[in-house]
């Protein structure tokens, strides 16, 4: 079984234009025959819908905390703790904003059999709990969506290489314990620490995509106690080697990570496809081991 994990714009396009699929499809099926699936994504759906981080109105104080002294993981920790009570929260009072969104949305994608199926292997299971058991995916979208505002936190007077360092040790004991979060935009602020030319760092929530298809990408993705690894289709960024620094970006990030703990990541890498905007055939591929 093959997993893969499609970047929003193009799963944007796959759902909305019919006619997208006729170049798209024969790639799909050359790469990875019939039997695939894809990734479950939080991330994925809330950009999808057109869920922005504004609409959770995040306290100043939530996202530039006051940390007495050195910020120790247990600091960090009961900080992410007030961000999910916050969110969790929030997100109650936006449940009339969540299915609007889905709606308007829903009425952009094609009734078209494959357009259909794709927006069902997506986010079914995703739609399905909001029906059936809105608390557990209020709890579920509060850990992903906390988790984002948490890893762009920049405490007052306090030096942001450190607190991401130890930002990274945080999101590796998760990792670990099979909480499986994506670095995020803590990476962005290692940079220097490889002497890298980057300058495309995480911006919003939005973003998180991006971090999360890179997680995937170098450690693979869990599911009933097995590892596969994730193929990881896109549009070509803007900088022709955005997708390479960023690749490398957090491939370095966690052999410092192995460095630093004295411990083996397990890593189950896969590839990353570039694809034509206009004919979604297959440009280049980029391998991060």
């Amino acid at each position: 079984m093959k997993f893969i994990y499609p970047d929003n714009p193009l799963i944007r396009a796959l759902t909305d234009r019919p006619e997208t699929w006729e170049g798209f499809y024969d790639a799909l099926i050359t790469l990875f025959g019939r039997n695939f699936k894809c990734v479950e994504s939080y991330y994925l759906f809330f950009e999808y819908i057109g869920f922005t981080k504004e609409k959770l109105e995040i306290p100043h104080l939530l996202s530039q905390p006051h940390f007495e002294g050195v910020a120790s993981e247990k600091m960090l920790e009961k900080h992410l703790l007030s961000i999910n009570e916050y969110i969790h929260k929030k997100l109650y009072s936006l449940k009339g904003d969540l299915h609007s969104l889905i709606h308007e949305r829903m009425k952009h994608t094609s009734p078209f059999r494959a357009s259909q199926e794709l927006v069902h292997s997506l986010f079914g299971t995703i739609f399905l709990l909001m029906e059936k058991n809105f608390e557990e995916f209020i709890t579920y979208s509060t850990t992903h969506l906390a988790w984002d505002v948490f890893c762009a936190i920049h405490p007052l007077r306090l030096p942001l290489k450190l607190i991401r360092e130890k930002q990274l040790g945080l999101w590796l004991n998760r990792w670990e314990q099979g909480t499986k979060l994506p670095f995020g935009k803590l990476i962005d602020d290692q940079s220097p620490n490889y002497k890298m030319d980057f300058t495309s760092p995480f911006k919003e929530r939005e973003d998180m995509v991006d971090a999360e298809m890179h997680t995937y990408l170098i450690l693979g993705y869990e599911i009933e106690e097995q590892i596969h690894s994730v193929h990881c289709l896109t549009y070509p960024p803007q900088d022709p080697h955005a997708l390479s620094k960023r690749t490398e970006l957090a491939l370095s990030t966690i052999v410092h990570l192995q460095n630093t703990l004295g411990k083996e990541i397990q890593k189950i890498s896969g590839k990353i496809y570039s694809l034509d905007k206009k004919t979604h055939t297959l440009i280049e591929t980029h391998e991060p081991m």
